[in-house]
């Protein structure tokens, strides 16, 4: 299926978008049908990775951040 997310919305939700093979989810989208091509394709309103997720990230790059201050 096709995805869509429009640019200015990927890149203040999610810091710039995924990287290459990294899984995300989408909880926030609509899905949309074009009758006369037959096509579908979901557009994404926010995304977060998939797996440890944000909160995760979030605390990595803080233990990174804060490591560096020490050294």
């Amino acid at each position: 299926m096709r995805c869509a997310m429009f640019r200015q919305r990927l890149i203040s939700g999610f810091g710039g978008g995924p990287k290459e093979g990294e899984t995300v989810r989408i909880p926030r989208q609509s899905w949309t049908l074009y009758e006369n091509r037959g096509d579908s394709r979901l557009l994404s309103q926010h995304l977060e990775p998939a797996g440890a997720g944000a909160l995760q990230q979030a605390f990595e790059a803080l233990k990174l951040k804060l490591s560096t201050r020490l050294v």
